[in-house]
């Protein structure tokens, strides 16, 4: 038995991006997917960490050259900002001035990853993530969705699910909106593949803002790289038991997980 989740590219992902990757058997990196308008939702090319001072979000935004009909693959970073990458680690020294206390080494060693940034967005985000996962201890390898399609459809699911031999699908919870409004529910289940929900955070436990809200950065220049990687591990675990489970019963399993941390 297999199972698949699909995910775009995000820039410096929240920790609930990072532990859907590990929800799955096989996580599939939606490179052939249209570029996302400019909207509140989209992530591709930004994140937030938590401004104290003012008490609201700090955007750390990468600049990219937008075109009509620009796949993921194909989006480069506009070459006529190069200090975006020095502004970001400015504003994240400046937001967690205690940052060499807390997480000894990490703002220095992500700005090197920036310094070195690629002029192609998609190979910088998978660069920086690959970085973020290593640090926190959760490695994972992603399959690009070019390695098992030809062409991005709105059927790009049920085609990946299919062409890795899944018999489970692992759906965000807005995806899963999507998915049973659109009937792509019960063409999976004609096809014998179950989709599951990915679980919410906040219903067993965890703090939405930390997980949800803003870049695994803020966790990990706040409370420490070890502990956003316990925060993550245990996130993975309940993720895990709500993939395998086919019954309601696999909520009360994850909420008895965190019981007893």
């Amino acid at each position: 038995m297999t199972s698949v989740t699909c995910v775009t590219t995000r820039y410096l992902p929240n920790l609930r991006h990072l532990a859907r990757l590990h929800e799955a058997d096989v996580a599939v990196l939606l490179d052939l997917a249209p570029l996302p308008d400019r909207n509140a939702n989209s992530f591709v090319n930004r994140n937030r960490i938590f401004d104290r001072t003012r008490d609201r979000a700090a955007w750390l935004t990468v600049p990219i050259a937008r075109g009509r009909g620009q796949r993921i693959s194909d989006v480069l970073i506009a070459p006529g900002e190069p200090q975006w990458s020095e502004e970001h680690i400015d504003k994240i020294c400046a937001l967690f001035p205690a940052h060499e206390r807390t997480a000894p080494g990490f703002v220095a060693a992500l700005e090197e990853q920036l310094a070195n940034h690629r002029p192609n967005l998609l190979t910088l985000n998978s660069a920086i993530n690959s970085f973020l996962l290593s640090k926190l201890k959760h490695v994972k390898h992603l399959t690009l969705e070019s390695e098992l399609v030809a062409q991005h459809s709105s059927a790009h699911r049920l085609e990946i699910s299919r062409a890795v031999g899944a018999t489970t699908y692992v759906a965000g919870e807005v995806e899963w909106k999507s998915m049973e409004a659109t009937g792509f529910l019960e063409l999976f289940a004609r096809f014998g593949i179950e989709v599951v929900k990915s679980p919410n955070p906040a219903e067993v436990g965890f703090d939405h803002s930390m997980v949800s809200d803003l870049s695994c950065v803020d966790a990990m220049c706040r409370y420490g790289v070890d502990e956003t990687s316990e925060v993550l591990a245990k996130m993975i675990e309940i993720g895990r038991v709500q993939t395998k489970s086919r019954t309601a019963s696999s909520l009360c399993v994850a909420q008895r997980i965190m019981s007893a941390s």
